[in-house]
């Protein structure tokens, strides 16, 4: 195929058709929901640097009477979707009335954005009751912004992702710089969009469920008499409690930790140890010191159950009882198989440069900070 093209000032546009293999679509049945759900949930994780995501939406039973409720779609990024702007990156409005619905989300919104993705299905409902959670008070929403328990409905959902690429022959490979995908329905075309011509190719792809992690650990050293305090901040996310058993390698210049545990047990009074936007102390005790500390690793060892095996980890600041240093070691992510990318450890490098602003503007120093004038005020704030 050749173009001619001349004194051009808009990008191309190309249209490739892609293979005949029909990807598979899942099918999704009416279930009860679990006691903390609020949407239908499902998950698919994107392989492919700079593609576009199509989702369609195929309806397979209605209702007998007329279908008038609002049903709504969420998309979010490496954590669990939720009908507040804040829990999702993209949302959409579904008309279930139809057999078929497509929705598109670009390849420019989706930047260093390749991994593990989740969407959520839900039913908006004007009134409230006791199988609904309203959201009316926090959210900017005009309408009632209350969300049922349930659905009443079947549904098949399918997820593809086509990117537009070229090849570089410098580099021998190809290379998606200067080109983006454009929304084309359907799993046979693939739309692209360039600022230059050369050899091109297109990707068709049908994301997959990473698989899942096994671990054999060992158990904790005896205490020593060199001391560390180690504080634990689990960040203010949606399911970010864990009751899954966390361990971490610590390395410093002289010596390395390893295959040390967290005590997680629950406790009566104070709860789990690992409970969203807490910040917990541990004292550890090793034979001497392990010199200036320079890695963090944090992996998950025997998961919990259901919701609360993943956990959200904000940071780890460990101070040298000896020597009165702190180590920051910011970690910001997911470990655990059900949120997130779905990776099961995290290497956190220390970072002294300290963000004195971002810190006290952090979720966890304003919550210290309301609990102690509702102490004095009697909660009136």
């Amino acid at each position: 195929m050749v173009f001619s093209v001349h004194n051009t000032l808009k990008p191309i546009s190309m249209n490739a058709l892609g293979s005949d293999r029909e990807p598979p679509a899942g099918l999704v049945l009416v279930s009860p929901y679990q006691k903390y759900q609020v949407l239908d949930i499902h998950t698919f994780e994107t392989t492919q640097w700079n593609s576009s995501i199509l989702i369609e939406f195929t309806r397979i039973n209605m209702p007998l009477l007329n279908y008038s409720d609002d049903v709504y779609l969420f998309v979010a990024y490496q954590r669990l979707p939720g009908p507040l702007e804040e829990d999702h990156d993209f949302m959409f409005s579904l008309n279930v009335t139809r057999d078929l619905q497509s929705f598109y989300i670009a390849s420019k919104e989706l930047t260093n954005k390749t991994g593990l993705y989740y969407i959520g299905v839900g039913i908006r409902l004007d009134d409230v009751s006791n199988r609904t959670v309203d959201y009316s008070s926090i959210s900017d929403m005009k309408k009632p912004w209350n969300f049922v328990r349930w659905l009443d409905f079947d549904y098949e959902p399918r997820i593809l992702t086509k990117g537009c690429y070229y090849f570089d022959v410098e580099a021998d490979s190809f290379n998606a710089n200067r080109t983006s995908s454009v929304f084309s329905p359907g799993d046979q075309h693939v739309r692209c969009e360039s600022y230059h011509l050369t050899t091109f190719s297109v990707g068709l792809f049908s994301p997959e469920i990473p698989s899942d992690f096994d671990y054999d650990y060992v158990q904790d050293m005896l205490p020593d008499e060199y001391m560390y305090m180690l504080v634990v901040e689990t960040g203010y996310r949606m399911f970010a409690t864990s009751n899954s058993k966390i361990s971490f390698n610590l390395t410093g210049t002289s010596a390395e930790e390893v295959a040390r545990c967290f005590d997680n047990d629950l406790d009566e009074s104070n709860g789990l140890p690992f409970t969203w936007g807490k910040t917990t102390r541990f004292l550890m005790t090793t034979p001497w010191s392990l010199g200036d500390l320079t890695y963090l690793r944090l992996w998950i060892g025997n998961p919990g159950q259901e919701h609360r095996e993943s956990w959200y980890c904000n940071r780890v600041i460990i101070k040298d009882m000896q020597t009165d240093i702190n180590y920051y070691f910011p970690v910001h992510n997911w470990l655990g198989t059900t949120n997130g990318d779905g990776q099961a450890e995290r290497l956190a490098e220390v970072c002294n440069k300290r963000r004195f602003l971002d810190e006290a503007m952090s979720m966890h120093n304003v919550g210290e900070i309301i609990s102690y004038i509702a102490m004095y005020t009697g909660n009136w704030l």
